[in-house]
């Protein structure tokens, strides 16, 4: 339905707005925003349609026992399209995976807890496996 959405609407920053918005938890400045919202209205919206629709399709849930190798997933306790309760699930089916939820940020912890996230991920990666 989002996909459909997507390819139906005009490539518009009103569309776009609500999107880019909905990444975020904490508010973020004007100015950034309108950055980001250059950014969306810069890529194909046959891409964006394209993306929507593939992650509607794939089968990467069924598939993720599969990974053989050490995997942290990052989350943001605010996410609504990725919850942690989803990250908790494919935590449960990957071995060896760390989830690490921060609690201040929505689709985009990377920006919204850069420091947070910077560290998470650091921690993961100098760690022997």
């Amino acid at each position: 339905a989002k996909a459909d959405a997507l390819a139906a609407a005009d490539w518009t920053e009103a569309t776009i707005a609500p999107v880019v918005a909905g990444f975020f938890y904490q508010p973020q400045p004007p100015a950034e925003m309108d950055r980001l919202r250059r950014i969306a209205l810069s890529a194909s919206q046959a891409a964006a349609v394209e993306a929507a629709g593939s992650n509607a399709r794939s089968r990467t849930f069924e598939n993720l026992a599969a990974i053989r190798v050490s995997t942290m997933i990052v989350q943001g306790r605010h996410d609504r399209v990725r919850t942690p309760e989803h990250g908790a699930a494919m935590q449960e089916r990957i071995p060896q995976c760390r989830l690490v939820v921060l609690e201040r940020s929505g689709h985009t912890p990377q920006l919204e807890e850069a420091d947070a996230f910077h560290a998470a991920v650091m921690s993961f990666l100098t760690v022997a496996q």
